[in-house]
């Protein structure tokens, strides 16, 4: 068996620094323990895991340009997730799929980045590095108003 020398870290436990040092960490549940590990694209679809969540950049409503993560499923590319990075350098986490969307309010967003929701969204978002078919992933989010 081939030992995994790449780190590791618990989900709740990344940091932004984590992902300017490795852009995309995997993660599949593992007997409960959600782990997260760094691992290129190709390794990482070769072994199967559930979701990425990749470095990004987002481009705001009002156009400003802010550093976060994607999240991905990796069944249909489909985006589960958004993380903006708080001033600490800590990741606040809003889920953006229809079925977590509004566990987390757009409140609490427009309060972390000191901005109104429409100044917000839209959000752009665009991987810093390739992914599928050896390119970056590109979308727009747009709050459906859950939960306000």
């Amino acid at each position: 068996m081939k030992v995994n020398k790449k780190p590791t870290k618990l989900c709740d436990e990344l940091t932004f620094a984590d992902y300017l040092e490795h852009p995309i960490w995997g993660f599949w549940d593992d007997d409960g323990d959600e782990v997260t590990f760094a691992d290129t694209y190709d390794s990482f679809d070769a072994v199967g895991g559930e979701a990425l969540w990749v470095r990004s950049e987002f481009l705001l409503n009002d156009g400003t340009r802010l550093p976060g993560v994607v999240g991905f499923r990796i069944t249909n590319w489909s985006v589960y997730l958004l993380e903006f990075i708080e001033p600490d350098g800590s990741i606040f986490q809003f889920p953006v799929n229809s079925m977590l969307e509004g566990t987390v309010s757009s409140q609490k967003i427009a309060e972390l980045l000191g901005k109104s929701e429409d100044k917000i969204f839209p959000v752009r978002y665009e991987t810093i590095c390739e992914l599928k078919e050896g390119k970056r992933i590109a979308g727009i989010y747009q709050w459906t108003g859950k939960n306000k």
